[in-house]
């Protein structure tokens, strides 16, 4: 699960295509560049009128965050430019994490946190509300989780399944030693998955950190999740 993973492209509706998700992604990323909140949200919400959601996640809003990024580390954009843009993305993909369809009753939330000493959020974000879209119940906590803080949290909480998310060297090697901190996965009751960036583009990473390494796009990480919780759990419906 990469920040700017190179999406497999879903299967799309009859009202939408290729040609149309790419024009409304780059038409979004200039106006956020431009800083058009108004004509932005006039815009997200022709999009989400012709596309469905997962497609608006993964082949609109997830690029348009890759651009931006991009645009910052260029120094095309300045720092302020880049958190206005962002904020405001964010906010409509933690809408939809919260207003997806009514989650399966019985089941226990997935625990979402980014490792320890990382920031970047997005590709956790989106892959939350693309979970919650399949009706799986969604325990967001966001950037930079020390793992201390987490073995009550998940005794109090009792998770279906924990996905931990690390982009960059610093922050994968303070993940490594996560089954320290939570009893509970070394009794093989908690399902763990892991992924980002660095587990991509440097596959040692993998041998070095325990759990599931959910896979190299944004897409396959939600359907190998969701496989592995039906596997484990009977949604009652």
């Amino acid at each position: 699960m990469n920040e700017a993973p190179v999406l497999n492209s879903p299967q799309l509706t009859p009202s939408s295509s290729q040609s149309t998700l790419e024009t409304f992604h780059t038409r979004l990323t200039d106006l956020l560049i431009k800083s058009d909140l108004a004509a932005a949200d006039q815009l997200l919400g022709e999009v989400t009128a012709t596309c469905s959601v997962d497609e608006v996640i993964l082949e609109v809003i997830g690029p348009t965050l890759n651009d931006i990024g991009q645009a910052w580390e260029d120094q095309q954009v300045s720092i302020a430019v880049e958190h206005l843009a962002t904020h405001f993305l964010r906010q409509r993909i933690l809408h939809w994490m919260i207003t997806g369809p009514v989650p399966y009753a019985g089941a226990q939330p997935i625990l979402l946190a980014c490792a320890p000493n990382e920031w970047h959020e997005g590709s956790l974000l989106m892959f939350g509300a693309l979970m919650r879209r399949r009706r799986w119940p969604i325990a967001y906590l966001g950037q930079n989780v020390p793992l201390v803080d987490l073995d009550r949290f998940v005794r109090e909480m009792r998770p279906s399944a924990i996905v931990f998310v690390a982009m960059h060297e610093e922050s994968a090697l303070s993940l490594i030693d996560w089954s320290e901190h939570i009893p509970e996965s070394q009794q093989g009751r908690l399902i763990v998955g892991y992924g980002g960036r660095i587990f991509t583009h440097d596959p040692s990473w993998r041998d070095r950190m325990r759990g599931i390494f959910l896979g190299e796009t944004l897409k396959g990480g939600v359907d190998r999740l969701d496989a592995i919780l039906r596997q484990q759990f009977t949604p009652l419906l």
